[in-house]
């Protein structure tokens, strides 16, 4: 998916797994391929938008990996999106972006 998306992984079996998110924290890499591991303790601010493929395993899952969005109070979105033939219970991983969705105002939903 990393490949589709021209960005780096950051995954359990990535090699460079420290590089790949140093590189994402300084800002080299605007989007990153993550798999539920990057919201295990890591605080990264101006992350705006996550886009998950495939249903997150729980709504528990959803509600702390998409507040990784909002860590910045700024406006953000958290998007699934259902491949047709996926199984909806697979859990594909997500995508988040720094500044992903800078200039368009997302109404907040607290």
């Amino acid at each position: 998916m990393a490949e589709i998306f021209r960005c780096e992984a950051y995954h359990s079996q990535q090699v460079d797994r420290a590089g790949v998110l140093e590189r994402f924290i300084q800002g080299t890499m605007d989007v990153i391929m993550a798999t539920n591991a990057l919201g295990m303790g890591v605080d990264i601010p101006d992350i705006h938008v996550i886009i998950y493929i495939g249903v997150p395993r729980t709504l528990l899952d959803y509600a702390q990996e998409s507040g990784q969005a909002r860590q910045d109070r700024q406006a953000s979105e958290a998007i699934i999106i259902q491949l047709e033939g996926m199984d909806e219970y697979s859990h594909g991983g997500s995508i988040g972006g720094h500044h992903a969705r800078e200039g368009k105002e997302v109404e907040d939903q607290d």
